[in-house]
């Protein structure tokens, strides 16, 4: 009995403090719904700012490489979020973007209305995140927080520990996501989820540019460091790292069990029956088959470790 509520416990803090979820089907069409992109970039921008006068009040001074630079992203992430959790920075753009750019679907009416509280506690106790459009692609807010946070905990991984990699930064994201993101408390290992961690990751990198980017070797730093003057080389711009694959519609989940996976499916083809009436090669996921062409490329070596089996197929 002990143990059960030990368990219980555990799961409960897990559901609270980490995990989110969201549905990327059920109102993912809702046309009056503007694009989210510039109200993020500023919401960004101005914490970025404030991180720069920080450093510049601080006399912090211009590192040479990833450890030396430690400090200064102290400063950043505590400028980004003052409790440095995921699920805390999606929560805080949850109030402050207006209610026009979200889509918000309530639990009992999305593709998980029929999941129990042992099938997904953390989806039971929490509910949903909004989504937001971006580029046509639909992003959920919780996807923000796995972008900053574990994609700081990918850079750590890839840059700041010995035998470093990002190999090993993903292995470990792919481990939280069977755990306690994923799994363990909402029933879903999400791959979007990953996504948004590798290109977090990116953006860490990107702030100093220590190493050069893994997809993109144009980029250039967003900060620049010049006899301990801090200034931003250039703005953060959130479209720059969202693609489908970032898109839970498209880079489709896996779920903890197969009666998950079909009370899920079946939602999803309820709100899409006229479209898998007259396209034969409808899946219930991803939704847009064409839309996973070109991510296998982009993402490289990466790829089998980011991406749905579905968005690799040719």
């Amino acid at each position: 009995m002990y143990l059960r509520v030990l368990f219980l416990a555990i799961l409960l803090f897990a559901a609270t403090a980490f995990s989110a979820e969201i549905d990327s089907f059920t109102r993912r069409n809702s046309i009056l719904v503007p694009d989210a992109t510039s109200r993020i970039n500023n919401y960004v921008n101005q914490k970025l700012k404030r991180a720069v006068l920080e450093l510049n009040r601080a006399d912090f001074e211009c590192p040479t490489d990833h450890r030396y630079a430690v400090g200064a992203y102290k400063v950043i992430k505590s400028n980004l979020s003052s409790r440095f959790f995921g699920h805390t920075i999606a929560v805080d753009l949850k109030r402050k973007l207006p209610p026009s750019v979200k889509i918000v679907t309530p639990l009992n009416k999305s593709i998980y209305r029929y999941i129990t509280h042992w099938q997904g506690i953390s989806l039971k106790i929490k509910g949903l995140m909004p989504t937001v459009e971006i580029g046509k692609n639909i992003i959920g807010l919780d996807k923000l927080g796995h972008f900053f946070v574990e994609g700081w905990g990918f850079y750590k991984r890839a840059n700041l520990r010995e035998n470093g990699s990002i190999f090993n930064a993903i292995k470990w994201g792919r481990r939280t996501e069977a755990g306690y993101f994923g799994l363990v408390t909402t029933g879903v290992f999400s791959h979007a989820d990953l996504v948004a961690n590798f290109n977090g990751m990116r953006f860490w990198n990107q702030l100093l540019m220590f190493n050069p980017d893994p997809i993109d070797q144009t980029i250039t730093p967003i900060l620049n460091c010049e006899n301990g003057n801090w200034s931003i080389e250039r703005t953060f711009d959130f479209s720059d790292f969202v693609d489908p694959a970032m898109d839970e519609g498209i880079n489709c989940n896996f779920y903890r069990s197969k009666k998950i996976q079909q009370h899920v499916s079946d939602k999803i083809i309820d709100n899409y029956r006229l479209l898998s009436l007259f396209s034969r090669s409808f899946s219930f996921c991803p939704i847009y088959r064409k839309r996973c062409l070109g991510l296998s490329e982009k993402y490289g070596d990466y790829a089998n470790l980011l991406l749905h089996p579905t968005c690799l197929e040719k």
